[in-house]
C-alpha cells in the first residue's frame, strides 16, 4: 500500500465524509484507572455499534453550516485513488472550542479509517500530518474528545502521546451511557 496524505478544502466534505466512522465495541475504558493514573484499560461490556454519523450534527459537512472552516487542516488519506481516511482539524482560536480552560487550544474534531483499512498505520499517518500542521501554525496544544465506549480511540490517543485532562461521568447529560474524556497532547515547537 502506498498512502500519501493530501490536505483538502471543505468543498470536499462530502468525498471525506463518505468513509464510514461507524465502529462496533464490547468494552469500555476503566474509568477508575484512567483517573488514577492515566492509563487506558478495557473492561468488558454490552455490545454496541456507534455510528457518528448517523447523527446529521455530528457529519463532517454538519460542521461548513456551523463554522468557518478555510483555515482548518482537512486531510485524506489515498491509496492510489481509494479514500482511506481523513481527519480535520481547527486552529487554536478558530471558535471549536472543547475546554474553558483552553480556549484557544487546537482540536482535533473528527479521524476517521476506513474500516477495511483499521490496524494498518493509517490513522498514525494523519495524525501525524495533522499535528505536524497544527505544529507549523505555532499552535502550543491540542485537544480530542472521545468517550469511554470507544477504547479503541483512547488506545490510539494515548499511544500518540496525549494524556487525560477531564473525564465527565455524565458529559452528555442523563440517560447516555457515555462518559466525555478530553484528551491533550503539548506540541513541541521547531
Amino acid at each position: 500500500m502506498d498512502v500519501r496524505i493530501v490536505r483538502e478544502g471543505p468543498e470536499r466534505l462530502p468525498d471525506y465524509e463518505s468513509v464510514p466512522i461507524a465502529y462496533e465495541s464490547n468494552s469500555r475504558v476503566d474509568l477508575a484507572r484512567l483517573a488514577a493514573d492515566g492509563t487506558v484499560v478495557e473492561v468488558p461490556s454490552p455490545e454496541r455499534v456507534k455510528d457518528y454519523d448517523a447523527v446529521l450534527d455530528e457529519r463532517p459537512t454538519s460542521l461548513a453550516i456551523r463554522f468557518e472552516m478555510e483555515s482548518w487542516g482537512i486531510f485524506a488519506a489515498f491509496d492510489g485513488e481509494a479514500r482511506l481516511g481523513g481527519i480535520i482539524v481547527a486552529p487554536g482560536g478558530q471558535g471549536y472550542a472543547l475546554c474553558g480552560d483552553f480556549p484557544f487550544a487546537a482540536v482535533i474534531v473528527d479521524v476517521r479509517v476506513d474500516p477495511r483499512s483499521r490496524g494498518m498505520g493509517i490513522g498514525c499517518s494523519l495524525l501525524s500530518a495533522g499535528l505536524s500542521w497544527l505544529e507549523g501554525l505555532g499552535d502550543g496544544t491540542v485537544l480530542v474528545e472521545t468517550q469511554d465506549t470507544n477504547p479503541a480511540a483512547c488506545r490510539f490517543y494515548w499511544a500518540s502521546g496525549f494524556g487525560i485532562l477531564s473525564i465527565a461521568i455524565n458529559g452528555y447529560g442523563d440517560g447516555i451511557d457515555e462518559a466525555k474524556l478530553i484528551w491533550r497532547r503539548d506540541l513541541t515547537r521547531f
